[in-house]
C-alpha cells in the first residue's frame, strides 16, 4: 500500500492514497479517514473555479463524518458550501447542474458493502454535461496536492455553510422529464440505500402504486447487498412481484444512480432490456430527429441492432461514467447506455440516475400497453451469460494470455479484450475498483453461450 504521513499535534496519521481510484475514491472505512475527508476539501477548494461548491452523503454510518470533514476543509480554505445531507448521486450532480455550482463531493460507496465508505467527486457544467473526476480527469491533482501538502495559504475569512434541500426540485425535474404517469403496480426495493427517500415523494406526486420493502435507510445493509446487477439480490422483490401480481419490480444500487428490474413473472431483466426499452422510448419521443447513441463496449448486439434499425447512431465507449460522458460531450448524443445499469439522459444534463431510468421504462411500457416479458420476446433473439465476475490477481497478464490465446479471432482492446469469433463474441475487461475480471459474453444459441464461457472461464482460472 501507499501510504504519506502528516503530524496533527504529537499524533502522527497514516493516510493511504491506494483508495483514489480511477472513478473515485473508494476503500475500506478505516482507509477512508476524516483526516483524508479534510484534506480533500482543501485540495478541492483549491482546485474548483470561484464559485459555490456543494456536499452530500449517503446513509452509511461514517459518511456524515466524512461529510463534515470535507466541508471543513472546503471552508478552512475560504469556499462557500451547501450542504444536501442525505441525497443519491445523481442529485448531487443534478444539483450541480441546476444552480450552477462549480463542483461537489459525494460521500458513498455505491454498491458495495458496508465494510467500504468512498467519495465521488464532480465538477461543474461542460457543454451541457456534468464532468466527473478520476485519475487523469483531476483526481490526481486533489491526490498530489495532498500527499505534498501543496495547500493555498488558508484564507483570513473563512467560508460559509448553507443547508439546502433539494429532494422536491428533483423529484418534480423527473417528473417534468417524462410527463404524466398512469397508475401501475411497481414493486420497489431500495435494499436500504438512498433512493428509498423517493417512496413517499412518488406516492404523494404519481399515481403509481408502490409496493416498497427495504425502504428504511440503513449503511449495513440487513437484508441484501444494494447491488441491484446480481439477480440474487432482486429474489424478494421477484417474491413481492409475483405474491402481489404487481406489473413489475424495480431496484436500485445503494446510491442510487442504477436501477435494475424484474417483469412481471418475477424474472430478472438485465441491463442490455432496460437499454432496449429506454432506445425505444428515444425513438418513440423524437420520431424524426437524428439520434445519437453512445455505448460501452460491452453492450449487447440486441441493443445495437435495433438502434440500427431504428435509424440511430451509435457511438462506442470505453465503460465508466468518466468515459461515456466525454463521448456524449464529444458527439452530443442523446442517451447513453451501459450493461452495468448505468443510463445517461441529454434531458437531465447527461447524468446517470436511477429514478429517471426507471421513471422513463414505466412511461414507455404505459403508453405502449406492454410489459418487459413482451419486450425480452419481440427484441432479444442474442443468447448473453451476463456478467460473469472471476477473482483474479494477476488481471493485466490474464488479459495478456487471453489475446495471445485467441489471436486468430477477430480482438478489439477498446476496453480489456473483445473477441469476436463469428459464432459468439465477448469481452473481458479488469474491474477499476474491485480484484475482478468482468466477462461479458454473447452467441446465437445457449448452447453455444455455455460451452464459449466454460471455454473462457477454465482458460481463464487456468492462468
Amino acid at each position: 500500500m501507499t501510504h504519506g504521513g502528516f503530524s496533527i499535534g504529537r499524533f502522527h496519521v497514516k493516510l493511504n492514497f491506494d483508495v483514489f481510484k480511477s472513478y473515485d475514491i473508494r476503500g475500506l472505512v478505516e482507509d477512508v479517514s476524516p483526516r483524508l475527508a479534510f484534506l480533500l476539501g482543501k485540495a478541492g477548494a483549491d482546485y474548483f473555479s470561484a464559485g459555490i461548491i456543494v456536499v452530500g452523503r449517503d446513509m452509511r454510518p461514517e459518511s456524515q463524518e466524512l461529510a463534515s470533514s470535507i466541508i471543513e476543509g472546503l471552508v478552512v480554505q475560504g469556499r462557500q458550501v451547501v450542504d444536501l445531507g442525505l441525497v443519491t448521486t445523481d442529485m448531487l450532480n443534478f444539483s450541480i447542474a441546476k444552480f450552477g455550482y462549480s463542483g461537489g463531493f459525494m460521500v458513498t460507496a455505491s454498491h458495495n458493502p458496508g465494510v467500504y465508505s468512498g467519495i465521488k467527486v464532480s465538477g461543474g457544467l461542460r457543454n451541457g454535461c456534468i464532468t466527473s473526476l478520476g485519475l487523469g480527469t483531476g483526481l490526481e491533482v486533489l491526490r498530489d496536492k495532498i500527499i505534498n501538502q501543496e495547500f493555498n495559504p488558508t484564507s483570513d475569512q473563512s467560508g460559509k455553510v448553507e443547508n439546502k434541500e433539494v429532494l422536491d426540485i428533483w423529484i418534480d425535474h423527473c417528473l417534468g422529464v417524462v410527463g404524466n404517469l398512469s397508475k401501475i403496480k411497481l414493486g420497489y426495493d431500495s435494499g436500504n440505500g438512498m433512493a428509498g427517500i423517493f417512496v413517499d415523494q412518488l406516492k404523494q406526486k404519481t399515481k403509481l402504486e408502490l409496493d416498497a420493502i427495504y425502504q428504511e435507510l440503513d449503511g449495513s445493509f440487513p437484508n441484501h447487498p444494494a447491488y441491484p446487477m446480481l439477480p440474487q439480490n432482486m429474489r424478494d422483490l421477484a417474491m413481492l412481484v409475483q405474491d402481489k401480481k404487481l406489473d413489475l419490480g424495480v431496484g436500485f444500487d445503494g446510491d442510487g444512480d442504477r436501477a435494475f428490474f424484474v417483469d412481471n413473472y418475477g424474472d430478472f431483466i438485465d441491463g442490455n432490456l432496460t437499454a432496449i426499452v429506454l432506445v425505444l422510448a428515444l425513438r418513440d419521443q423524437y420520431p424524426d430527429k437524428k439520434l445519437k447513441l453512445v455505448h460501452g463496449i460491452r453492450i449487447s448486439r440486441n441493443v445495437l441492432d435495433l438502434a440500427k434499425r431504428l435509424g440511430i447512431e451509435t457511438i462506442i465507449s470505453k465503460a465508466g461514467y468518466l468515459s461515456i460522458r466525454e463521448a456524449m460531450i464529444s458527439h452530443q448524443a442523446d442517451l447513453g447506455v451501459e450493461s452495468s445499469g448505468h443510463y445517461y439522459f441529454a434531458d437531465n444534463y447527461m447524468i446517470d440516475s436511477g429514478l429517471l431510468t426507471t421513471l422513463k421504462v414505466i412511461k414507455y411500457l404505459e403508453d405502449k400497453k406492454l410489459t418487459l416479458a413482451e419486450i425480452r420476446r419481440r427484441f432479444v433473439s442474442y443468447d448473453s451469460s451476463g456478467e460473469i465476475n472471476l477473482e483474479v490477481e494477476a488481471k493485466d497478464q490474464v488479459l495478456e494470455a487471453l489475446a495471445g490465446k485467441y489471436s486468430d479471432k477477430k480482438l478489439n482492446f477498446l476496453d480489456g479484450v473483445s473477441i469476436d469469433s463469428g459464432d459468439w463474441w465477448a469481452n473481458i475487461r479488469a474491474s477499476n475498483t474491485e480484484p475482478y475480471l468482468r466477462i461479458n459474453l454473447e452467441s446465437k444459441s445457449q448452447e453455444l453461450t455455455s460451452q464459449a464461457l466454460t471455454e473462457l472461464v477454465n482458460f481463464i482460472e487456468g492462468q
